[in-house]
């Protein structure tokens, strides 16, 4: 099974989109503790993400994260969430080549990328 959820706008307080349902993430952390460990990771990036791009000099006025949560089905149909890997898409309106130097950095700086390398996989959305 399959979670995703979109994270855009301003990094301190994104809007949040969950199965086309948009609300602030401050509004979203309340929902309970899951919720927030889902949200944490996608907030976690897209604030690093606009640092680490303010740090390098690359201007990014739109920053869009989108996270795919896949969840183990067998542990699924025991009422247990329990997530096999992330895939984690980050977007900049940035050039090609800058956004794919800055997905390279991030990975190299990124607590939460360098804690969970193996089960996150990282990538620059290009269109």
């Amino acid at each position: 099974m399959e979670f995703i959820i979109n994270l855009y706008g301003n990094s301190e307080n994104p809007v949040v989109e969950i199965h086309g349902k948009k609300s602030s993430i401050n509004e979203l952390y309340k929902e309970g503790p899951l919720y927030a460990f889902l949200l944490s990771i996608p907030h976690c990036i897209i604030t690093m993400f606009e640092h680490l791009a303010k740090k390098e000099g690359i201007q990014v006025k739109v920053c869009k994260v989108r996270s795919t949560y896949y969840l183990d089905d067998s542990l699924l149909l025991l009422g247990k969430y329990a997530i096999k890997n992330i895939k984690i898409e980050i977007y900049g309106d940035c050039d090609k080549e800058e956004l794919k130097e800055l997905v390279e950095k991030f990975k190299q700086n990124c607590p939460i990328y360098l804690s969970l390398s193996d089960k996150i996989q990282l990538l620059p959305y290009v269109d």
